[in-house]
């Protein structure tokens, strides 16, 4: 591979990588708002660009492995890269962290009314090992 062909890969990367950021940034605001809609808006958007994100980091370590040669303006871009990618995975953590405080919260509010559910197969919740015990 071509030193332009693994420039063009680290800039896509890097211009992707840059759109994930400002979706995540975006997801957080709605998740604060509690903005249902636009939460489900922009988790659709990131499923995909998400997928388009790892293609392109394969499609990065497929070239590297093939060239040890890396540019300056290569490594500069790879630079950028491993910066960006630690701020997306930052990104990524604290949306988790809110979605998952938002369904503790909701968790809560249903005990308290009565209304939380035990997970299992049978209509009152019951798991098979307890059906099983109770025939």
């Amino acid at each position: 591979m071509t030193a332009d062909a693994l420039t063009s890969i680290l800039e896509a990367e890097l211009e992707t990588g840059t759109l994930l950021m400002s979706t995540l940034d975006r997801q957080r605001e709605a998740l604060i708002a509690r903005d249902l809609d636009c939460i489900d808006e922009l988790t659709a958007a990131l499923e995909g660009q998400m997928a388009h994100f790892g293609t392109l980091v394969e499609a990065r370590m497929a070239a590297m492995a093939h060239d040890e040669d890396i540019t300056d303006r290569g490594a500069e871009l790879m630079r950028r890269i491993r910066h960006m990618e630690a701020r997306v995975l930052r990104l990524a953590r604290l949306n988790q962290d809110l979605i998952a405080d938002r369904l503790a919260y909701v968790g809560a509010m249903l005990s308290t009314l009565g209304l939380t559910s035990a997970a299992g197969y049978a209509p009152d919740g019951a798991h098979p090992r307890e059906l099983l015990r109770s025939a």
